[in-house]
């Protein structure tokens, strides 16, 4: 059995383009979602992928796919666990008029020519190299013409959802948000997870461990990070951290520092 492992990888040159490539990983993600267009490479094993209140199986050497702000949670295999490349995809990449529209892409994508360029990408990156401007051009082309439409903008967010983006950095308590919106608790979680995917205590963890990205780029300590941005300790943002972004913040941290 393979030992697990995390790396991730981050390429300035592209507006901020990262992976995540893992070996027989077996932890579980939670609900989250990601500022960027995330293509998953299932390499070994099959996972399930949760989206849009559908549960979507993937294979060997098929690719998932979820959108900027789309909530979704990966669930991968208990036993043996599975090995997948993860490419985030900054919007700014594709073709699109943000005004007018914005980029879908299938949730589920099977396509020979793109899983040869993401097993040439996954060999540069992981060799520390800064891949070719080619490279990634043709990735998103192929993304662009053969699985994608452009549908009109989507409409704005709530007032819950406009709430939770003002006070995440505030201790969460439901009975505050309830008397805000006057309504009861029970039905704030019901109309947040209608909208969002998620509860409120889910949007708000995931909203911290985000703002907390910021600090460990800028070179704060994980302590600085995890109390800047919501949380009491370390060990509860060690732990939301990981089940969120895949690995540790010093992970993460590092292989940013060393991106540069």
């Amino acid at each position: 059995m393979n030992e697990s492992s995390v790396t991730y990888h981050s390429v300035h040159a592209y507006d901020g383009l990262a992976a995540l490539d893992a070996v027989a990983f077996n932890n579980q993600f939670a609900p989250h979602f990601h500022d960027t267009f995330q293509l998953t490479w299932n390499r070994t094993g099959i996972f399930e992928n949760q989206i849009n209140n559908r549960s979507l199986r993937f294979w060997p050497d098929s690719i998932a796919v979820s959108h900027p702000g789309e909530v979704h949670q990966t669930i991968c295999q208990q036993t043996q666990g599975n090995s997948f490349f993860t490419v985030y995809l900054p919007p700014t990449l594709f073709d699109q008029d943000v005004e007018t529209g914005h980029m879908s892409l299938a949730h589920s994508i099977i396509d020979k020519d793109l899983l040869w360029l993401l097993m040439n990408l996954r060999k540069i990156m992981l060799a520390g190299q800064i891949p070719q401007h080619g490279l990634i051009e043709q990735l998103v082309q192929i993304l662009q013409i053969r699985h994608g439409c452009r549908h009109t903008k989507p409409t704005e967010h709530s007032l819950l959802v406009d709430y939770a983006q003002n006070y995440f950095l505030e201790p969460f308590d439901l009975s505050k948000w309830s008397n805000h919106m006057g309504m009861d608790k029970y039905k704030v979680i019901r109309l947040f997870k209608s909208e969002t995917g998620m509860t409120p205590n889910q949007y708000v963890i995931h909203s911290r461990v985000q703002h907390s990205l910021t600090a460990l780029k800028a070179g704060q300590s994980i302590i600085e990070a995890a109390l800047g941005s919501g949380f009491f300790d370390t060990a509860h943002y060690y732990k939301n951290f990981k089940k969120i972004m895949g690995m540790t913040p010093k992970k993460y941290q590092q292989a940013f520092i060393q991106s540069y």
